[in-house]
């Protein structure tokens, strides 16, 4: 007798067991029913789950749900809000955290009733702690650059006790409710350029360009070419923001020195460098340049303004002149000399570097024959 009643039990527990991968138990939690310890028997509170294409309203019973009808879909590197509802009329959930693990590595970790700590450094998620319900929290979770390739489960479960005290899943099972969602991970996106124009004024080249998504992204070298020459020059460097799933805008001026052609086709392009060392070019862009000789005496408002450490401060002369650049503090303390050379007549900028110099406001003044004129710029660190 005792023996039919084992072998009912274990084909019980095979029937519950082939609903789900077998990694998914351990301690053959799959045959317990309600687990000792479980609040308020199975009712259902979760209402609604939301993660990287996972909207799940549906009404399951059952302690453990797993559900395949749709899968979620991240990238390595970027960053998904996951929503959890939980609704029970008035229930106190003050000791209970809701928990979310994601099997990153895909090597079929799971909780254990002994509260024996299986899952990975970095897979286990506290998306909130008890109160009164309804309520719905929310948890920033990043996808890691290593994550496995392919298709790993999202769990969400409302898990008793604290965060690794006595007797819990260490959040990776849960006492009340599992809810078990596939998550589809595929490879990182490479920065996206959305766009990169050029734009000609007054002697000055002003490049912008945006991105939709970035990884591993350290920077951009912006290069030149010339439309007498062959080769690309690298003429400055522009910092990425690394990993990032938002529309990220750049730019960047090119003062055109004096002895360049006045009348050029000018192509630019960039070097987008990943933080290990790829790289990949943009398309070219090219941007024509008409500098006849100015007709009056001008000074251009610094660019950028505010700026750190550096600005560019452009100027234009009708004819040749002895021209003097210089800033002075607001208490007229003479601070840089940009500029003290007689200088040909056409269109001319210098860039200014403060990078020594206490954030504030500075006055910039230029004088060339009888012209004098100042203007001020501000420097924030």
């Amino acid at each position: 007798m005792k023996i039919k009643i084992l072998a009912l039990f274990l084909l019980l527990g095979s029937l519950v067991f082939a609903q789900y991968p077998a990694n998914l138990f351990c301690n053959a939690e799959g045959l317990l029913g309600e687990p000792a310890g479980g609040i308020y028997g199975y009712n259902d509170w979760f209402t609604n789950v939301s993660f990287a294409g996972i909207n799940n309203s549906a009404v399951k019973g059952g302690w453990i749900t797993r559900y395949t009808a749709v899968h979620g879909s991240v990238r390595r590197g970027e960053t998904y809000t996951l929503s959890v509802t939980v609704n029970s009329a008035g229930a106190d959930f003050s000791y209970q955290y809701i928990g979310a693990y994601i099997d990153w590595n895909r090597d079929g970790d799971c909780g254990t009733r002994s509260g024996e700590r299986i899952l990975d450094v970095g897979e286990g998620y506290e998306v909130g702690k008890g109160g009164t319900h309804p309520a719905t929290m929310t948890k920033n979770i990043t996808v890691p650059l290593n994550a496995a390739i392919g298709t790993t489960w999202l769990r969400v479960m409302l898990d008793g006790d604290t965060p690794g005290g006595v007797g819990d899943y260490e959040c990776l099972v849960g006492y009340g409710e599992i809810k078990d969602f596939p998550i589809d991970v595929l490879e990182a996106l490479p920065v996206e350029l959305t766009s990169f124009t050029a734009s000609a004024s007054n002697g000055i080249i002003s490049l912008n360009w945006q991105t939709a998504n970035e990884i591993n992204n350290f920077g951009f070298e912006v290069e030149r070419k010339l439309s007498d020459k062959s080769d690309w020059e690298n003429i400055g460097f522009v910092s990425g923001n690394g990993n990032s799933n938002s529309l990220k805008e750049y730019s960047f001026t090119d003062p055109l020195d004096l002895n360049l052609n006045l009348n050029l086709n000018l192509k630019y392009r960039l070097k987008q460098i990943d933080t290990d060392g790829k790289f990949e070019y943009s398309k070219e862009i090219s941007v024509e340049t008409d500098l006849s000789t100015p007709k009056e005496f001008a000074l251009s408002q610094n660019y950028p303004n505010p700026f750190n450490p550096s600005t560019v401060i452009s100027y234009e002369l009708p004819v040749m002149s002895n021209v003097s650049l210089k800033v002075f503090d607001m208490i007229g303390n003479e601070v840089a000399t940009l500029v003290n050379e007689e200088k040909p007549a056409g269109y001319h900028s210098v860039t200014f570097e403060a990078g020594k110099l206490a954030s504030g406001v500075y006055m910039y003044q230029l004088t060339a024959g009888d012209f004098s004129v100042t203007k001020k710029l501000i420097l924030t660190k």
